[in-house]
């Protein structure tokens, strides 16, 4: 799974509802930008505009156009990964 996430350029949560979302915190681990649904699973780890760009659940639209603004702005997205890494790193263990 690493490899996968490493090969991306954005990881993209579609869930509807979810607990704890392990993949997105891997993908945080890795420094990966992120976006996804706004559901109280991803809430803790998806701050939107600090930690990665969060959207309304069952919206494609938005999820898209969330993935297009992590793209088109590389900068933004890196400074969004790192401290998404940092809130992992410190805020979750084992």
């Amino acid at each position: 799974m690493a490899r996968i996430l490493a090969a991306s350029d954005v990881y993209a949560a579609s869930s509807r509802w979810e607990g704890l979302d392990i993949a997105l915190g891997e993908a945080k681990l890795i420094w990966r930008p992120c976006a996804g649904t706004s559901i109280s699973g991803h809430a803790d780890a998806l701050k939107y505009g600090v930690t990665g760009v969060a959207v309304p659940p069952e919206h494609p639209a938005a999820l898209a156009e969330g993935i297009a603004w992590l793209l088109n702005n590389p900068a933004a997205a890196e400074r969004m990964a790192a401290l998404a890494y940092e809130f992992i790193m410190k805020g979750f263990s084992i």
